[in-house]
């Protein structure tokens, strides 16, 4: 047992160093050298797009076009039921842990923002890199993998590993899609409104938009994004055969297209991290800049086609200009982007981060993978996991354990909803840098409860 401990924490802490080493390479970038560093800020945004539309979408099709199976759909259920428990989980561990006394926030519509962005984590591109560095590992792919271990080279294991953690990290983004586009998009920008109108409150123009055009909004985003049609595209071609067999296998006729499908997909998780370390310099400098000119989301879902009320928009601009003095925020100001001053912090900043901080930390980072992982163990003590991969647990323990998704931010940017884009990113940033440790914990902890032992026994099985 502690051979076994020794090598999963080695493991863990190495995949974890890795991921955050290629982070610290984008941060960097976007800093040094100093005047004239290699991202340019301003850039950025663009650079997110090309990377999701060149490389993850290729990252997803082939994923799903080349090992994607009837028996592999059939499995997939449980990871789609997961994702909405995670999300559910996260939603209530914030809110619970809130309650105390000493997390209590005075304002409750910051409350529903970061609330918000304590539910959703960034589950795609910290996932994608953190396990294919996992899977190098001959204790995790030999664990993982559904291929023979006696016919089968180390190198098929450790592709096999990849391939099916992709497959699950993809069906789970699936599921976190029709959440936030459901019900958190439409808390978060009802917060962010409130919050610039100056006044708690609810925005009556959002307020009177049914439940029933909220669902149909969330379905319709999902179900339109280019991540969900690259997802099917890929399950299209998995299902015939010798489409497949031409794209992927060597001497196929359309073999040159898989391949070039392929190298991009190769450089997805590595940009993608890169990526996502990069925006985090460039939210905080951007809103406190005032630049607010983003229109495509994080997961390329189409911002810009929501549907929005004219006048209710029109409402909200003309009163939070006429309450702008009146605002909860303090006396403190930062230039926005209408080249008016507006107020960004509250009394006390530094407790009032704090406090903000500690509590969307253990929220984020502690309480709901603490949770999960209990969860997880319930069901695989009960029986009811026995027929589930037992990569599945490791997936969703991992998804309920990464940062917030930085499409919070950009939605608020996106709808020009500044002051509350501004609070949810000072928050982001220090938590990114305390998930280095708490990744890694719970990377350790997800393979514990996920390897089976070397007659196949799971990690209840093993002791009951």
């Amino acid at each position: 047992m502690s051979e076994l401990l020794g090598s999963v924490i080695s493991a863990a802490a190495s995949a974890t160093g890795k991921v955050f080493v290629i982070g610290a390479v984008g941060y960097v970038s976007v800093l040094r050298p100093k005047g004239n560093p290699l991202i340019e800020s301003s850039f950025v945004g663009k650079i997110s797009r090309v990377t999701f539309n060149l490389f993850t979408l290729s990252l997803v099709y082939s994923t799903m076009a080349i090992a994607v199976d009837f028996h592999t759909i059939q499995s997939m259920w449980f990871v789609v039921v997961s994702g909405i428990f995670v999300v559910s989980v996260s939603f209530l561990s914030a809110t619970v842990l809130e309650c105390l006394p000493i997390f209590k926030l005075e304002n409750r519509t910051i409350f529903e923002a970061l609330r918000i962005a304590a539910t959703f984590p960034n589950i795609v591109a910290f996932p994608i890199l953190l396990f294919p560095a996992l899977c190098e590992y001959e204790l995790v792919y030999e664990a993982f993998t559904e291929l023979d271990p006696d016919n089968a080279s180390a190198e098929e294991m450790e592709t096999d590993c990849v391939e099916q953690s992709n497959q699950m990290i993809f069906v789970y983004f699936f599921a976190w899609n029709l959440m936030f586009w459901i019900f958190g998009n439409q808390i978060l920008v009802r917060a962010g409104n409130r919050l610039k109108l100056g006044k708690e409150g609810d925005d009556d123009c959002r307020q009177s938009e049914s439940y029933y055009k909220q669902v149909i909004f969330g379905l319709k985003a999902v179900l339109t994004s280019s991540g969900f049609i690259a997802m099917v595209l890929g399950l299209i071609t998995a299902s015939i055969p010798p489409l497949q067999r031409s794209l992927f296998e060597s001497g196929g006729a359309l073999r040159f297209i898989g391949s070039a499908i392929q190298s991009l997909a190769a450089a997805s998780p590595s940009l993608s991290t890169i990526i996502v370390a990069a925006s985090l310099v460039k939210e905080t400098d951007d809103l406190m800049n005032g630049k607010t000119n983003i229109t495509e989301s994080d997961n390329n879902v189409q911002l810009s086609s929501m549907e929005t009320d004219e006048n209710c928009s029109e409402g909200v601009e003309m009163k939070a200009k006429s309450n702008r003095d009146d605002s909860l925020l303090s006396t403190q100001t930062s230039p926005l982007s209408d080249g008016n001053h507006m107020r960004l912090s509250f009394t006390s900043p530094s407790l009032r981060n704090s406090k903000m901080i500690v509590w969307f930390g253990l929220s984020r980072l502690v309480l709901s993978p603490a949770l999960v992982c209990t969860f997880l163990v319930g069901l695989d003590c009960g029986g009811v996991l026995m027929e589930i991969n037992p990569l599945a647990k490791m997936v969703i323990l991992l998804n309920s354990a990464v940062p917030g998704a930085l499409i919070v931010v950009i939605v608020l940017k996106t709808r020009e909803l500044t002051e509350t884009a501004t609070i949810v990113a000072e928050v982001y940033l220090p938590i990114y840098l305390l998930s280095v440790v708490t990744i890694s914990f719970w990377s350790s902890i997800g393979l514990i409860i996920s390897i089976p032992d070397d007659n196949g026994n799971s990690f209840c099985s093993r002791y009951y």
